[in-house]
């Protein structure tokens, strides 16, 4: 399993990606996948849940507003129907949290190696920590993991300084320069995401890129798929879960430029031994 994350990069040393490449990386498969018809769908997504690290009380106020464009004539029912499903998102999220089954949580605890590692949100939605025991995770924000193993490792001891990251395991398969399982943060996008595993190869079919959860699920078609990558979108907004499946598959030989080389090619031939025979 590849785990690109790690203690010394929660506290702040070699946290930062070369910036200028992250950037190329990007464009390149904006441009990829760019088109007016992709442009379109992109812009139909009219209602964003963002803001990974938001507070209990940001969260609230978005759902208040959500709810208001639900009730307001001045939107289509289209819009109000997007307002309506984004509410129920948010609702979900105050009232269950945003942890889930196998997500990972790294922990550091200055001075406590025994409490500081990767640790697996088990079934019940909950962390087994040594010494401390078990830390409930329902009902509990990204934004108030840190407060809340700062409360429970508190009863253990005294003033704890505790650093903490949500990270979410997800695979990355197919043409790709390192595929196979990786942790990431949900707030990553995805296509930092492909840049964490060294990018697509050069066989990858960008346009192609889809999501599947137990194989064979499909959780984001690869027309979905362009737009989130279009509209920079994080594996928590995409809804990934633990163990599900980013596709990036091989590009077909015959790709629309390629048959019209190879139709070329194929009608130069002919026409050469056409040419050929008529001169014997």
């Amino acid at each position: 399993m590849n785990e690109p994350l790690t203690l010394p990069l929660l506290k702040g040393q070699a946290r930062h990606r070369d910036g200028r490449m992250k950037r190329l990386f990007t464009i390149l498969i904006a441009l990829a996948l760019f088109s007016p018809g992709h442009r379109l769908m992109a812009q139909s997504i009219a209602w964003d849940t963002d803001h990974v690290q938001a507070s209990r009380q940001e969260l609230q106020g978005m759902l208040q507003r959500f709810l208001g464009a639900v009730q307001s004539r001045a939107y289509s029912e289209r819009l109000r129907s997007e307002a309506r499903a984004a509410s129920e998102r948010i609702t979900a999220r105050l009232e269950e949290g945003d942890f889930r089954v196998g997500d990972r949580v790294l922990i550091d605890v200055e001075g406590q190696e025994e409490l500081s590692d990767t640790f697996i949100v088990s079934a019940d939605r909950s962390l087994e920590i040594p010494v401390v025991g078990t830390v409930a995770l329902g009902g509990v924000l990204r934004s108030e993991i840190e407060s809340q193993l700062i409360r429970e490792i508190g009863l253990f001891i005294r003033d704890p300084v505790v650093h903490a990251r949500a990270l979410v395991r997800v695979a990355i398969f197919g043409e790709i320069a390192r595929p196979g399982f990786h942790l990431l943060p949900p707030e990553t996008p995805i296509t930092e995401a492909l840049m964490s595993v060294g990018g697509p190869t050069n066989d990858a079919d960008l346009d192609k890129v889809h999501i599947r959860r137990g194989g064979d699920r499909m959780v984001l078609t690869a027309e979905e798929a362009r737009v989130a990558i279009q509209t920079g979108r994080t594996l928590d907004e995409l809804g990934l879960r633990a163990g599900d499946e980013i596709v990036v598959p091989k590009r077909s030989a015959f790709a629309p430029g390629e048959i019209g080389r190879t139709l070329l090619i194929v009608t130069t031939t002919i026409t050469g031994l056409l040419f050929g025979l008529a001169q014997i």
